[in-house]
Order: structure tokens, then sequence, then C-alpha cells
């Protein structure tokens, strides 16, 4: 058998405890009642194989630049405003740096399937 099974078995049988990681441990949690004041370095764009990334960050509303509150009102509105294009079934919105006051940001998106050809026979 295979030696990360047998470990798994010896660690059951022991009582010992076995705990996966999830992404989500990695993730920051942010103080809601201490918002910062931010400039806007950089937006990028992941997942998105159809839609243009710079329309994406213009319907988010993000503009290099411009200051925004981390958290605040800017990121749901955001979000919100990508929901209803109806064009995604996941959007997220990341801190990916901070340096100083300038925060770079990226939206991850998921499209929704589409259909990319057909065919009739008769």
């Amino acid at each position: 058998m295979n030696k990360g099974i047998l470990l798994l078995i010896a660690l059951t049988l022991a009582g010992g405890t076995v705990f996966a990681q999830t992404p989500f441990d990695t993730l920051a949690i942010l103080d809601y009642s201490q918002p910062q004041e931010y400039e806007i370095g950089g937006v990028t764009v992941t997942g998105a194989n159809f839609s243009d990334d710079n329309a994406i960050v213009s319907i988010a509303g993000f503009k290099v630049g411009e200051k925004i509150r981390i958290p605040g009102a800017d990121i749901p509105r955001a979000v919100k405003a990508l929901w209803k294009l109806r064009l995604f079934t996941d959007v997220q919105i990341y801190k990916t740096k901070v340096e100083d006051d300038v925060v770079f940001l990226e939206i991850a998106v998921l499209e929704r399937p589409r259909l990319s050809g057909h065919s009739y026979k008769m």
C-alpha cells in the first residue's frame, strides 16, 4: 500500500486528528472598524477569456490613481455592477499588494459557459 495511506490509517486508529488545509486559511481577515484609504496603483483581471479586461475594470468603477477605502462601499459596489452584467458565475476582488498607501487589486471572475458552435443534421 501507499505509505501516505498507511500513515493516515495509523493516525486515525491511534486517535490522532487529521485536518485538511483549505485555501481560506491563507486569506487575510479585514477589520471593518478600521477602514483605510488607499490610492489604486493597478487593477488586474483574471478568469476573463471572452470579456475585455479593460471593460471589466471600467464597469467595476476602478481607475488607477483614484482613492479607495478598504473595507468600504467601493468593493461591494464593484461586485454588484459586475454581477448585473449576468456574464459571470463568480466575482471576487482581492487586495494583492500594498505599498505604503498604494493598493493593487485583482478582479477574479468565472465566466458563464458559452455556446461556441452548433450544427444541424437532417
